[in-house]
């Protein structure tokens, strides 16, 4: 292999790293937020929901995959629903941060493996 083919497989490689990093940071933040509203920590679920739309936003806009940028446009778009929710407390918050945490697992958790 030529040394231009090495460096450009090896930066390819190095990109695909470091997209699987921050979809695990966006599920791990994902999961934190999802827990803070279980134990009715709701001011901190908002901070941590705060944290994983800018994870989001920022993912969607550097991806190359239309797959996932699609997937995370659709989860951006609970954004505000979700942000009142949590901003009102209480038991119906469970429902829509069940299907923000729900647009993660799987299909990041498929890329990551792959």
């Amino acid at each position: 292999m030529q040394p231009q083919q090495e460096l450009s497989a090896s930066t390819k490689q190095l990109g695909s790293c470091q997209s699987s990093q921050q979809l695990s940071q966006l599920r791990d933040t994902a999961t934190m937020m999802y827990l803070e509203v279980v134990q009715k920590n709701y001011g901190k679920a908002g901070e941590y929901s705060r944290e994983v739309f800018d994870q989001a936003q920022q993912i969607a806009s550097s991806t190359e995959d239309p797959a996932l940028r699609n997937l995370l446009r659709d989860t951006l778009a609970t954004r505000d629903q979700i942000t009142a929710d949590l901003a009102k407390g209480g038991e119906e918050r469970y429902k829509p941060t069940d299907k923000c945490l729900s647009a993660f697992p799987a299909p990041i958790g498929k890329r990551i493996g792959s």
